[in-house]
């Protein structure tokens, strides 16, 4: 079966992604932004993707390089698990 769409087409809505990921929560703004220039920020963002629309726990040393979640992302993932899917068991 081809996934229907991209989830990530549509800006993420920070503030429910705060309320289901506590450790995203604590670098959310006030204002309900996020510190792009903060890479804790990012890399946190990151980590809640991927646990939230993946089911995929990370856990990176502070010194390793975290790239952000893209559209072109979650493309790959698709191509891939569509792929697997017509090769059958």
């Amino acid at each position: 079966m081809m996934a229907k769409r991209n989830i990530y087409e549509e800006d993420v809505d920070f503030a429910v992604l705060a309320l289901q990921s506590p450790a995203f929560n604590k670098y959310l703004k006030s204002n309900g932004q996020l510190d792009f220039s903060n890479p804790d920020a990012v890399q946190q963002l990151t980590k809640s993707l991927l646990e939230r629309d993946f089911g995929v726990k990370l856990d990176l040393p502070d010194d390793r390089l975290c790239p952000p979640v893209r559209a072109t992302f979650y493309s790959s993932i698709l191509l891939f698990k569509n792929e697997l899917e017509h090769l059958g068991p």
